[in-house]
């Protein structure tokens, strides 16, 4: 059913499970209990969720970063893009965001984001670190590694088909 809502990112916070998917669908279900939606603001898909530093921080399309600390009420974010935003982690000390035409955010509390030059204008749809190492994916098989989410150097996969996700 095409009008159906969708989950598309699942974190658990101090506050329970918080899910984020289309049609800016939030929901929360504290304990494991049963998830209620509750309302995020926006009406965009929202594609990534994490936790950390006491909030939840949500990234979706035309540039949307929301934060909660208890995934009840939501405040909107400024953010210097207005492209789709795919994916959120939270790693030694900041938040880093990638998304649509290369776009790389970092910021320590969601609220300033500065942009960082990926090299690429390939859609990212994934990021993640791990023993001193960052690393982000997108379509086209690309892979991003870099040693300081400044400098990025591109790695294609054999793959050549969009990798969506990563984790360490």
């Amino acid at each position: 059913d095409g009008d159906r809502e969708r989950f598309r990112s699942v974190v658990l916070g101090s506050a329970g499970y918080g899910a984020v998917g289309t049609n800016g669908i939030v929901s929360r279900a504290a304990n494991g209990g049963k998830f209620d939606r509750v309302r995020s603001g926006v009406e965009t898909t929202l594609n990534g969720v994490t936790f950390a530093e006491g909030q939840y921080v949500v990234v979706g399309d035309s540039g949307t970063i929301l934060t909660s600390t208890a995934g009840v009420t939501w405040a909107i974010e400024t953010v210097p893009t207005g492209v789709s935003l795919q994916d959120v982690v939270f790693i030694d000390g900041r938040y880093i965001v990638v998304g649509y035409a290369g776009t790389i955010l970092t910021s320590t509390d969601t609220r300033v984001c500065t942009p960082r030059p990926s090299g690429t204008l390939t859609a990212l749809r994934g990021v993640t670190a791990g023993e001193g190492r960052f690393v982000v994916v997108g379509v086209f098989g690309l892979i991003l590694p870099s040693p300081d989410v400044d400098t990025f150097t591109s790695v294609q996969s054999t793959t050549g088909t969009a990798l969506a996700r990563v984790r360490y």
